[in-house]
C-alpha cells in the first residue's frame, strides 16, 4: 500500500525455499492481470526457475479464479 497498490502479496515455494515473490501491481502497472499470484509466478520464471511445477503458491488472500487457473496450468502443486 505504501507504493500505491493493493495490499496483496504472494510467494512461490519449492521445498520451503522462496523461488518467486511479488506484491500486487494492478494499480502501479496499470495491468489488470498483475495480481500478486501471477506476479510471483512471473518472478520465479524471471529468476531462472522455468520449471515451477510441483511448487507451492502462498498468497495473503484466496486467489481469484483466473489466478487459480494460471497456477493450475503452471502445474503448481498446492495453493
Amino acid at each position: 500500500m505504501r507504493v500505491g497498490d493493493q495490499a496483496y502479496g504472494a510467494v512461490v515455494l519449492r521445498s520451503s525455499q522462496i523461488v518467486g515473490e511479488a506484491p500486487s501491481r494492478v494499480v502501479t502497472a496499470g495491468d489488470l492481470t498483475a495480481h500478486a499470484e501471477r506476479e510471483a509466478l512471473r518472478d520465479a520464471i524471471r529468476q531462472g526457475n522455468a520449471e515451477i511445477s510441483g511448487c507451492e503458491l502462498v498468497s495473503t488472500s484466496r486467489p481469484c479464479r483466473k489466478c487459480e487457473t494460471v497456477a493450475t496450468e503452471a502445474r503448481i502443486a498446492q495453493m
